[in-house]
């Protein structure tokens, strides 16, 4: 069975890290699977992308075309998109490699229009990293002031995008369409635009060679980080600039701890942290590319704290979970499907942060947290690993193409 992903990108943002994930474990499994991407940034042979140059130009004027329309429409941009255009070729290309399965994953950036689907001859299943497939517009509807919750319409602007998904989904009848989680599968089978097509769910799998237990002193040395301190983990891309990732309910919890033991660690690609006013000793580490030095950094914590406003299937929760580090997350969306309440973390009521805080402080005065960190670890393994999880997806495969 040929097996074709396509993400917009093969590095860039939570999605992509997915895809390639899954690209990878079916590698493992010796598959004929391709990677298709809009801006490739991996040495991987398997992964393809466009190579004519005055094609990438075209492309990249019709991205930035659509960034400025919405940008002339709303004021968060990076919460809407209208999926206008296509990458030039993109549908000849995905046709002429002939294709038993197309998978897509995150395909906007102007890579696939909504339009443009519909003329993709093979079966096409498309994973859902968050609400953009069944929402007017929006990619998170709890980001969204316009969104209807029950048909999920945004603004008139975007009424018009609702109807052209519906327009195109009718002319599809083999697309079938995948959630992370138990929260967007229910979403998403219930909704307006696909409650008629098929569903399925199935996680992102994880590498658990590469995320796995480390020795913790080992991993503080590394960073520079105390061995005399309870540490306290927080990793996010974008947290400044995306409200979604609540570091503003981390900040305004940690004003109701008061231990000289507990230290914060942040890495991502913060900027201003002279602004930042978080009145706790934080150790400000800076962006980690690569999943090893990721995978380090969580060894060196004892809690990792995840406040974000939604989640789907959160890749740092499935990491910190692998790596055996208890997580601390508010109880939204895929949050129920990773965190098991007070056996591997802790699940706040949203979006409490007083409640947050005492989950925090649970973990860190836990009396067994070798209990913890064991049940973490033992999560992923027997649910999330690349094999048990990429297994899964063949069957999928399997089934949409009979």
């Amino acid at each position: 069975m040929k097996i074709l992903l396509i993400n917009s990108f093969d590095s860039r943002g939570g999605a992509a890290k997915a895809a390639r994930r899954l690209h990878e474990a079916l590698n493992e499994l010796y598959c004929e699977n391709l990677m298709l991407v809009q801006h490739k940034e991996t040495n991987d042979p398997k992964i393809i992308t466009e190579t004519n140059k005055v094609k990438i130009f075209l492309n990249s004027v019709l991205s930035k075309l659509e960034s400025l329309l919405v940008k002339a429409l709303f004021k968060d941009v990076n919460n809407y998109s209208f999926g206008l255009f296509s990458s030039i070729g993109i549908v000849k290309k995905i046709n002429s490699i002939e294709p038993d399965v197309v998978h897509l994953h995150w395909t906007l950036n102007s890579m696939l229009s909504i339009k443009d689907i519909s003329r993709i001859n093979a079966p096409v299943v498309w994973t859902m990293h968050d609400n953009w497939a069944l929402s007017g517009g929006c990619h998170n509807l709890a980001l969204c002031n316009n969104h209807s919750a029950i048909s999920h319409k945004c603004n008139k602007f975007f009424n018009i995008t609702f109807l052209r998904k519906k327009r195109a989904f009718s002319k599809k009848d083999n697309i079938s369409f995948l959630s992370l989680s138990s929260w967007l599968f229910k979403l998403a089978s219930e909704s307006e635009l696909l409650k008629k097509k098929h569903h399925y769910n199935l996680p992102n799998p994880i590498n658990t060679k590469i995320f796995s237990p480390m020795d913790q002193n080992f991993a503080r040395k590394n960073f520079n980080l105390p061995f005399n301190k309870k540490l306290i983990i927080y990793g996010a891309l974008n947290a400044l600039n995306d409200p979604n990732k609540g570091f503003h309910l981390l900040r305004d919890c940690l004003k109701h701890i008061d231990n000289k033991d507990y230290e914060l660690v942040i890495f991502g690609n913060l900027l201003n942290l002279s602004d930042l006013n978080i009145g706790f000793k934080t150790h400000f580490l800076g962006m980690l590319e690569d999943d090893r030095s990721i995978n380090l950094i969580l060894n060196a914590g004892d809690v990792l704290v995840v406040p974000s406003i939604q989640e789907n299937f959160s890749n740092i929760i499935l990491e910190g979970l692998a790596a055996s580090i208890p997580v601390v997350g508010f109880n939204v969306g895929g949050n129920k499907d990773l965190i098991d309440h007070m056996k591997n973390g802790y699940l706040v009521k949203p979006f409490d942060i007083k409640k947050l805080s005492e989950g925090i402080e649970w973990i860190l005065r836990h009396h067994k947290p070798l209990y913890l960190k064991e049940n973490a670890r033992n999560k992923v393994l027997n649910e999330f690993d690349q094999n048990i999880v990429a297994e899964q997806y063949l069957d999928l495969y399997n089934e949409i193409v009979s």
